[in-house]
């Protein structure tokens, strides 16, 4: 164990654990390489909105995910994989098009495909190459991002008289709350929703015995299902978008009823890290949308423990689904011959560091779950620090495609046979943020350190610097900027930046 803040269990224990706890067939992940087989390798490439590393399988002791810890059992986990943007649209779209968000100038929710439309992206590289190609969920932000690499394209059902806007509630009084307060605000998901308070704004959770398909990850699971079995006799990519934990913080009762809230533990660091800046952190503006959340100010200790209680739910009702999924390849034997790719796509605090939800560029933000299970691949966790940026090519290199030439990541295909392989150990991130949205925070991730830089967009000079010891403290709670002011470590850090950014 290199670093203590990754929460590591000991492998052995896991896989113990993992072998004895909730039942689940068995995936036969010892299959031969597909030049071995005479068949291409299927992908499943499973992305999870606002999934942090709340996961048993990375030491999460609260969570309750026996269906993705079997799944990290059978192949490799990244203890360190960062993302390069730590909100979802700039994140899924450098994670589809191979290209940092500086490169695609996909900052927020834009359109990949308006911003480089000429980019071979991930699922056209597959589709050019013999895949039957689909997408059910969230896998870009847009859902029409790139149509013409995917040869399934559904749009999610809505119920007559509803939009998608509402899609994420049950209960048909939220349906009609967000329906409203969409209306209002022309669909943007920030406080202004609540400045006519004759309209309130919906809930931030929502428990309510129904069954798993009244919220559209049921459906994205049955969609999925249905795919693979129409195609499982030719090569396919499909991506299965789960949208929870994303708020609402929703999910059938049953999920709920998994956990007692009394005993979840709520975080010891809720404050904010000391000697940082205003603007270098939020006033978690996207959980404030919520009719049930102050407009400011510290949430209650009830709202607190209702949150965590909700998140949690929503990730075991997200891991039934993995885990229906990974049922369907062994039933229809191709779990040996299909490639399982599994991400969070940016992080989320439930209280660590004072905030709740994302928008900063702090390690629980950045740092999310990275598993890739099936042919080639040991049954091992691997400690390299590695970025998002890495997973188109590694699927292209393991599926015996060529690695498109525009890739600013690279394959992690010999990390992925020997998780102890020599590897480079910085990861980029990157964050637009502050007053107006008029700085740009660039974040890299060392062995030991966090070191980020805030720059005016408007003539690149620094704002402020943050610099994070993640060796003595983990959870990131201290600047230490001013201590290392002139030192060779600060020069170092931002040298080893500036290099990154060229």
């Amino acid at each position: 164990m290199k670093n203590n803040s990754t929460n590591r269990i000991d492998r052995r224990q896991f896989l113990q654990k993992a072998a004895g706890g909730l039942a689940l067939t068995v995936l036969p992940f010892a299959g031969t390489f597909a030049a071995q087989s005479g068949r291409k390798p299927n992908i499943l490439f499973i992305p999870v909105d606002d999934l942090r590393c709340a996961l048993g399988c990375y030491g999460d002791k609260q969570a309750i995910t026996p269906n993705i810890d079997r799944l990290a059992a059978r192949g490799m986990l990244f203890e360190r994989a960062y993302c390069q943007f730590p909100v979802c649209g700039p994140s899924r779209a450098s994670v589809m098009t191979g290209l940092r968000p500086d490169t695609s100038k996909v900052y927020w929710f834009e359109n990949a495909d308006s911003k480089v439309p000429h980019c071979l992206v991930m699922s056209q590289h597959f589709k050019d190459n013999g895949y039957r190609t689909a997408r059910f969920g969230k896998i870009f932000n847009n859902p029409m991002d790139f149509p013409k690499s995917w040869d399934e394209k559904p749009l999610f059902p809505t119920p007559d008289g509803y939009t998608w806007h509402s899609n994420a509630y049950a209960l048909k009084k939220n349906k009609d709350l967000k329906e409203a307060s969409a209306k209002q605000n022309k669909g943007a998901a920030t406080r202004q929703t609540r400045a006519d308070k004759t309209i309130p704004a919906p809930p931030s959770i929502e428990m309510t015995d129904v069954p798993d398909n009244a919220y559209p990850d049921g459906w994205i699971t049955n969609e999925t299902i249905r795919f693979i079995k129409d195609n499982k006799d030719r090569p396919f990519f499909v991506g299965a978008g789960f949208i929870k934990p994303h708020l609402p913080l929703a999910a059938p009762k049953k999920y709920w009823d998994m956990y007692d809230p009394e005993k979840l533990k709520l975080p010891d660091n809720q404050f904010l890290p000391k000697n940082i800046k205003k603007f270098m952190a939020t006033d978690f503006f996207e959980l404030r949308a919520y009719g049930d959340i102050p407009e400011e100010g510290p949430l209650s200790e009830k709202k607190k423990r209702q949150l965590t209680h909700g998140y949690y739910a929503c990730v075991s009702y997200i891991d039934a689904q993995i885990g229906r999924l990974l049922e369907t390849l062994d039933e229809l034997g191709l779990a040996d011959n299909t490639l399982i790719c599994l991400w969070g796509d940016n992080g989320f605090h439930l209280g660590e560091n004072g905030i709740w939800a994302k928008h900063v560029n702090w390690e629980f933000t950045n740092r999310l779950p990275l598993i890739f299970a099936g042919p080639g691949i040991e049954k091992d966790s691997c400690p390299a620090i590695v970025e998002f940026l890495d997973m188109y090519p590694t699927l292209a290199d393991m599926a015996g495609l060529f690695v498109p030439s525009h890739c600013q990541g690279k394959s992690l295909k010999k990390l992925l046979a020997d998780p102890k392989h020599q590897w480079t150990d910085i990861a980029l991130s990157q964050y637009k943020g502050g007053p107006q949205a008029a700085m740009m925070c660039y974040s890299i991730r060392t062995e030991r350190y966090r070191y980020a830089q805030w720059r005016r967009l408007k003539d690149d000079s620094i704002a402020g610097v943050e610099l994070y010891d993640l060796q003595n403290d983990p959870h990131g709670n201290v600047n230490i900027t001013k201590e290392h002011r002139d030192s060779r470590l600060i020069k170092a850090l931002a040298g080893r930046l500036q290099t990154l950014l060229k």
